[in-house]
């Protein structure tokens, strides 16, 4: 995935089958407990990479410490959702072009 001038691969730590579907799962292993936008984002940046790989899969992203679990809500606006990651990559990248 490219956005905002920034390459983005995303790999899933896990890959399931539910009654349901299958789902992706990225963990997030660290101590500081993780945002619901921020897994929201990650959740995003799972499922368009996993377009290739799984079409269809649901994307999980999992707050291990603390045992939840976050999934992209229905009623989220994908259009924002990448107009914003689109414009978090580019200040990104303006970021590191000036940074010595």
């Amino acid at each position: 995935m490219e956005t905002g001038g920034l390459r983005i691969d995303v790999t899933p730590h896990l890959a399931y089958r539910t009654r349901t579907g299958t789902e992706v799962a990225l963990f997030h292993l660290k101590e500081a407990e993780l945002t619901r936008d921020t897994a929201i984002a990650a959740a995003r940046l799972l499922q368009v990479c996993m377009l290739d790989l799984l079409p269809g899969a649901t994307p999980v992203v999992v707050d291990a410490r603390r045992a939840k679990t976050h999934r992209i809500p229905t009623q989220t606006n994908l259009v924002k959702l990448d107009a914003w990651l689109a414009s978090q990559a580019t200040a990104y990248m303006k970021h590191q072009a000036t940074t010595p």
